[in-house]
């Protein structure tokens, strides 16, 4: 009969075929014997006709072999037929239709005809390949399945063993080089195979008789004697011939670990090396030849090109979880910087290049899963093996940044990896292409995933090296919007908040001035960074080396970046008392400086140059810590640092008082820089006013304060200006008495009648006393309104009444305090009073709901000043007001917010917009803290919000819309019927405002109208529904703004929600119950 697969497939199903229950009665060796019968018998041959394809893998039988073997061998000789008829029909059909072989194979076979050679395999492997294996190779039989205790084990010699073993091995792996076999084997069986060929490559073998006689054991058996009690001999034919074999099997060992795919080789190796163990918990441990061998086969796999990446696919599969599997992401990282080879920095060479690549990997499923494995393998390297961790990974991913910087010569921590400057530089033109876009880019997304992004990030003190190139990159690329701003800006505010105190003054040395730290490498002057044409930034030659850092920007980019990503401060904090130390810094003193240069007079000119040169260096950067300082001391960060520990503003204001002590007891001082130091010294003071409030309600050490009273006696006792005078008086008593006696009763008293009798005079004999005196006149800014003096006067009359008092022993209310402050010629001290008072009369001080009349005078006197800052405190104090007197506030508000541009055309329009918008909340939130009292006010404010939708600046009209649509909302269905005229306004305003922003409010005031109108805008806005329902459909079938249809959406909602709950009302359920007088109906 001719062989072809459909016979060799029928007669494999009858041969795997279960027994009949009903027909066959008896053992599992009746049943495979009668298997072996039927399906020669399907064939038309007998046993003896497989003798031949079966010695081509040198696997044969004899005749009174088990029922099993002869079932394994019967079972090869059909697979090996049926693989010679699968190759020769995949050569017909390449030739034909189909050029691709594995394919061809794969339309050859059935869905059934691969599930019975599955079974038949599944055979062969448990009866002619595990019964084989030596304990501890692979997985054994009882380990896969409870039930094999039921298969008694036969009793073989050794040499049997080795045959069986030797010759199924032959056969699969004949099979295994037909691709749709192949592909069978693999799902299941790769780990069997790679379990037999290892055993058969490299068991060690007994030595043959004659040898030494410290011969290593029998790779068959663990011992020296048979199952029937005879000594196994080895001998030198047997010897040679094992080892024939043995170089086969290896052969096809190492050709099957090259050739598969490599993380499916990879984990059959861990799993053999024993790494895994049975869930069953009967597996025995790998014998120590086991894992001697699987080492170098692993390792080898692993220095391959992807041999890293294969081992992350091999251990951590798809459905890997980085925040549960953390044992795999060990078991990885162990397994990679476990060193088994000789040379070890070759390896980690090897290694550390492939890590690195991991960063780029372009598979995006498992992207972040390859990041995490690189790192983790960093971060052990750089504790372990910080010089290779340098050398091979940190070197490497800096190399783009490291190739610009002055570097002499190779070094430890400069490794060869890393090109220098003057190498790349070599024979190069000006404005030749050090580093292009890509590679910059690439590096800076690496380093960005190392330190800032990742699961276990790098410590940021590596970055230290060159934190000068990524400052200059950033102050390069910070205005522009090139992709690479973030990740620069991220790793620079990692680098800074991982730096102590001490690190960071020299990073900001480096940073602000250029100066040279230890260990930070410079950028080179012969480079330069360019604006590529993708968008990058690349580095260039120079064709002028220069040095081209501006520490007035520098300061104003690291501001900028501090305020952007130091949430917490500190940085901040750090920087502006690294500004203070510098200015208080001795040798930046101009008059010492001048004294350094006096003393080189007779010097030679090159030293009195040099001498210059420093006098100008330092004065520049005293001008830039001053500016900073400027900008820090209004950041919220830097207030609380300095309240919890102001040391250091302690230690700064001490050195700037003492300045001004011996300046003002010279002799020689002149008073042409009068209104300068007298400005200077206000500004310190108000400063350590600041700093001694915070003190005395806090908990604070007042030694430090102790310093400053000398110098403060000084100045009181030489400065001409009263005020100043009278403020540092203040001061020192705060100081000297831990903040309980604030002030001397009588000067303040008397200097307040003085200054109301000034202000009561004409402006001429104001004017001529001022100038008698040499002082400024007082400006409308700085003084304070007459009819509030007049207030503060009566309620402070008692003051000057009782006499003379030296010091008040009791702390004034701060109602009292913040009524005083009002009067004080400072506007900051003004503005703060004014605060305080709407803070108060919010919190319903007993003492200021007293005093209600004359604060709310205070607040609408103020509404005329010219200053924002005192104009918005009264605006916000008569909101607060607004439940007390909302006659008086409501109507004084709108008439600010209408008059507001007729009487502020002096200023310029974005300011008076700005304090316009402003207004317009401060209305609606008085409206809203009215709630109901609303409606009396109603004509009042909607009729000022329509006004500001016709104005010319389209914040302005947006504005006005916003609150229109606010009012509306808190009217509701009490609004009448001005909400024709309001929804008219507004269709016109959506179909002709040329301003998106404007259009957009229109829409939610329509929106918020008909939330605040609710279930009855049905009634409300009867008579325009349908050209509103149809103006807003319109809207978001045609409008492309995504906001506006958001809000379209909104409004089309309410009105369906009307229109259900009108066309079916909610049933009431009730029954009426009349006990006396029932109906007559």
């Amino acid at each position: 009969m001719e062989l072809d697969i459909n016979n060799l497939c029928n007669a494999l199903n009858i041969l795997v075929k279960p027994a009949d229950k009903d027909n066959v009665t008896g053992d599992l060796h009746d049943i495979l014997e009668l298997n072996i019968n039927n399906a020669l018998k399907s064939l038309n041959i007998t046993e003896h006709d497989t003798y031949g394809v079966l010695q081509t893998v040198s696997c044969s039988f004899a005749a009174n072999s088990g029922v099993r073997w002869r079932f394994v061998c019967v079972s090869l000789y059909i697979l090996l037929s049926l693989k010679k008829c699968l190759s020769e029909k995949v050569t017909k059909c390449k030739g034909k239709e189909q050029a691709d072989p594995q394919q061809a194979a794969a339309d050859i076979l059935s869905v059934s005809q691969q599930k019975t050679i599955r079974t038949c395999l599944q055979f062969v492997i448990s009866m002619g390949v595990l019964p084989s294996l030596l304990p501890g190779v692979g997985i054994s039989l009882a380990a896969r399945s409870t039930s094999s205790h039921k298969l008694k084990v036969e009793e073989l010699v050794i040499l049997e063993k080795y045959e069986r073993l030797s010759g199924v091995t032959r056969g699969l792996v004949a099979c295994f080089e037909q691709p749709s076999l192949r592909s069978l084997i693999l799902v299941q069986h790769l780990g069997d195979l790679v379990a037999s060929l290892a055993q058969l490559s490299f068991a060690p073998l007994k030595k043959p008789v004659g040898s030494a006689s410290s011969s290593s054991p029998t790779a068959s058996s663990s011992s020296k004697q048979d199952n029937n009690g005879e000594e196994f001999v080895m001998t030198p034919e047997l010897w040679g011939r094992l080892q024939e074999d043995r170089s086969y099997f290896k052969k096809c060992f190492l050709s099957l670990i090259n050739k598969l795919y490599q993380p499916l080789i990879i984990k059959e190796l861990i799993l053999l090396h024993g790494s895994a163990r049975s869930k069953h918990g009967v597996q025995s441990s790998p014998p120590t030849w086991l894992k001697r061998c699987c080492i170098p086969l692993l390792v080898q796999c692993l220095i391959r090109p992807g041999g890293v990446s294969a081992l992350v696919r091999a251990i951590c599969d798809t459905s890997c979880d980085i925040g549960l599997d953390w044992s795999k992401l060990d078991t990885v990282v162990k397994v990679i910087l476990t060193v088994h080879v000789q040379h070890a920095e070759q390896y980690y060479k090897n290694i550390c290049t492939q890590i690195v690549e991991l960063l780029n990997m372009s598979d995006k499923t498992q992207s972040q899963l390859y990041v995490t494995v690189s790192l983790l393998c960093m971060k052990a390297l750089c504790s372990e093996k910080p010089l290779m961790f340098e050398r091979y990974v940190l070197d490497v991913l800096m190399n783009p940044l490291l190739v610009c910087c002055n570097v002499s010569h190779h070094g430890p921590t400069f490794y060869r990896e890393v090109p220098l400057l003057s190498q790349k530089a070599a024979g190069s033109s000006a404005s030749h292409c050090l580093v292009s876009e890509d590679e910059l880019s690439r590096s800076i997304s690496n380093l960005h995933k190392c330190f800032v992004s990742g699961v276990s990030p790098l410590p940021s003190e590596h970055l230290f090296s060159v934190a000068s190139v990524l400052f200059l990159l950033h102050l390069k690329i910070c205005q522009s919007a090139t992709h690479l701003k973030t990740k620069v800006e991220e790793l620079l505010l990692k680098f800074l908040s991982g730096c102590n105190q001490k690190q960071l003054h020299t990073v900001f040395n480096a940073f602000l001035f250029g100066d040279q730290a230890e260990g930070m490498l410079e950028m080179s002057e012969r480079v330069e960074f360019q604006f590529g044409s993708t968008g990058g930034v690349e580095v260039k030659l120079r064709k002028d080396p220069k040095k081209d850092l501006c520490s007035e920007y520098a300061g104003d980019c690291i501001v900028e970046l501090l305020e952007k990503g130091d949430k917490k401060g500190d940085v901040t904090n750090n920087l502006f008392v690294f500004l203070l130390r510098l200015l208080s810094d001795p040798k930046s003193d101009l008059a010492l400086l001048e004294s350094e240069r006096s003393k080189l007079n007779n010097e030679l000119l090159e030293l009195e140059d040099a001498v210059i040169l420093n006098i100008v260096g330092r004065s520049e950067r005293n001008v830039v810590a001053v500016k900073l300082l400027a900008i820090l001391a209004e950041n919220p960060a830097v207030h609380e640092k300095l309240t919890e520990d102001p040391t250091h503003v302690i230690f700064f204001v001490q050195y700037l008082l003492e300045r001004d002590a011996n300046l003002l007891t010279r002799k020689d001082f002149e008073h042409s820089a009068e209104d300068h130091d007298t400005e200077s010294l206000f500004m310190i003071l108000m400063v350590l006013s600041v700093v001694v409030n915070n003190a005395s309600t806090r908990h604070i050490n007042w030694e430090p304060f102790k310093r400053l009273v000398e110098p403060l006696r000084v100045i009181r006792d030489n400065v001409t200006n009263e005020e100043l005078k009278m403020f540092t008086d203040e001061v020192c008593n705060k100081i000297v008495t831990h903040g309980v006696v604030q002030r001397s009763a009588v000067p303040r008293a008397c200097s307040n009648a003085a200054q109301s009798s000034t202000a009561n005079k004409p402006k001429s004999e104001r004017h001529g006393k001022s100038s008698s005196n040499n002082e400024a006149p007082a400006t409308k800014r700085n003084t304070p309104p007459n009819s509030i003096k007049e207030e503060v006067s009566c309620m402070k009359s008692n003051a000057c009444s009782k006499g003379p008092v030296k010091v008040e022993s009791k702390r004034e209310s701060r109602c009292k305090q913040a009524l005083f402050d009002v009067c004080d010629p400072l506007l900051p001290v003004r503005g703060h009073a004014l605060i305080e008072l709407a803070k108060l009369i919010s919190s319903s001080d007993k003492e200021a709901q007293r005093h209600r009349n004359q604060i709310l005078r205070i607040f609408q006197e103020n509404l005329k000043h010219e200053d924002s800052f005192i104009y918005l405190s009264s605006i916000n104090g008569l909101a607060v007001m607004a439940n007390v007197f909302p006659n008086t506030v409501i109507k004084a508000l709108v008439e600010e917010y209408e008059e507001m541009r007729t009487r502020r055309k002096v200023t310029d329009n974005s300011s008076s917009a700005v304090l316009k918008m402003k207004v317009g909340e401060v209305l609606v939130r008085v409206t809203k803290l009215l709630g109901d009292l609303v409606p009396p006010y109603k004509a009042m404010l909607l009729n000022a919000f329509l006004v500001g939708t016709k104005d010319s600046d389209h914040f302005v009209r947006a504005s006005s819309l916003s609150n229109l649509g606010e009012v509306c909302k808190a009217l509701g269905f009490r609004i009448g019927p001005v909400v024709t005229e309001i929804l008219m306004c507004i269709r016109s305003i959506i179909q002709s405002d040329p301003a998106l922003e404007v259009r957009r409010a229109a829409v939610l005031v329509i929106s918020l109208l008909l939330q605040g109108i609710g279930h009855d805008n049905l009634k409300v806005v009867e008579d325009i529904l349908l050209d509103l329902y149809r103006t807003l459909k319109t809207l978001y079938q045609h409008e492309e703004d995504d906001i506006m249809r958001i809000h379209v959406q909104l409004a089309l909602e309410d009105l369906n929600k009307s229109v259900i709950k009108f066309l079916f009302p909610q049933p009431k359920l009730e029954k009426r119950i009349y006990v006396i007088d029932p109906p007559e109906s």
